[in-house]
């Protein structure tokens, strides 16, 4: 490279955790993107091309899925996956530009959907349909873990995460125990708080892209558990309170550590729960002014907090 830096040395500080892979593509287009816009261009027509393949494989397989046997559907979702992979793998090589570095990134992501297929159906064979489904999401996982250990981006965390809360939403349905919204939103509300917090302290790069993941997922869990506890009862209060209290945590982690995320999910569980809990205790003429109130006190102090640290 131009200023005698290598790929293989970006390549190691990646590895070693010293920049992350977004700066490792702005140091390779600093040192090699010629001037002007011929690199955006080919990215652009890269793109259209794999989307125009992709509607095209739609359509053509639309038309004869249903014609075709178990294994003859294995088969197409193995090739299409196989196919992605090999696209990935091979523009890889050597020292490609930013651009080409995206798209490879993006057909690695995009192979996790037929690998979970091909993998959910060949299981189908042998398990039922609820079983075959967790079992195509949690290959689905592996694989997307596999890319994300090799390449720690933005497009293989998000099917790091897409997969993994898939098989978080078909558990419940493999053990049949009609209990969804407890067992699904424990899960999701469990894997958004650990997601949250490993990417602030820097365990699940890129940081930022895994805290909104891990808050989105945090905050749908929450919903369902709260919702699964019938919020018009004792055991629906007591869970209002504990997300209450767990937003006003977030609150001060995110006055602290300077972190917008987890202030703005101190800030939407405050402003969503207290005026909710409020008003099944005092009713709504009182209950969602009060609970206002509380919220906007709570957010002032954590600023306050905040400017301090």
């Amino acid at each position: 490279m131009g200023t005698g830096t290598t790929d293989g040395d970006i390549d190691a500080w990646v590895g070693a955790g010293i920049i992350t892979p977004e700066q490792a593509d702005r140091i390779r287009a600093f040192d090699v993107a010629p001037a002007g816009g011929p690199g955006l261009v080919r990215e652009v027509l890269g793109y259209l091309g794999a989307a125009l393949l992709v509607v095209a494989a739609l359509v053509l397989v639309g038309d004869v899925w249903e014609d075709l046997g178990r294994w003859q559907q294995v088969a197409l979702c193995s090739s299409v996956a196989a196919a992605l992979i090999a696209t990935g793998t091979l523009l890889r090589r050597g020292a490609p530009g930013p651009a080409v570095v995206r798209i490879s990134r993006t057909c690695l992501m995009l192979a996790t959907i037929p690998v979970g297929m091909a993998a959910g159906l060949a299981a189908g064979s042998v398990l039922t349909v609820n079983g075959a489904t967790l079992a195509g999401c949690a290959t689905a996982s592996a694989y997307a873990a596999t890319c994300y250990l090799r390449d720690r981006s933005w497009a293989q965390h998000v099917a790091l995460f897409g997969a993994i809360v898939a098989v978080a939403i078909t558990i419940e349905p493999v053990f049949d125990i009609d209990a969804f919204m407890w067992l699904s939103g424990g899960v999701l509300f469990g894997l958004g708080l650990t997601w949250l917090v490993a990417s602030t302290l820097g365990r699940l790069p890129p940081r930022l892209l895994g805290e909104v993941l891990g808050a989105g997922a945090l905050g749908f869990g929450s919903v369902l558990l709260v919702g699964a506890a019938d919020p018009s009862e004792g055991g629906g209060a007591l869970m209002m309170l504990a997300m209450i209290g767990i937003s006003v945590a977030c609150l001060v982690v995110g006055a602290r550590l300077d972190r917008a995320v987890w202030l703005a999910v101190g800030v939407i569980g405050l402003l969503g729960y207290g005026p909710w809990l409020l008003t099944e205790v005092f009713g709504e003429g009182l209950g969602v002014p009060i609970g206002l109130a509380i919220a906007g006190l709570a957010l002032l102090l954590s600023l306050r907090k905040r400017s301090r640290s």
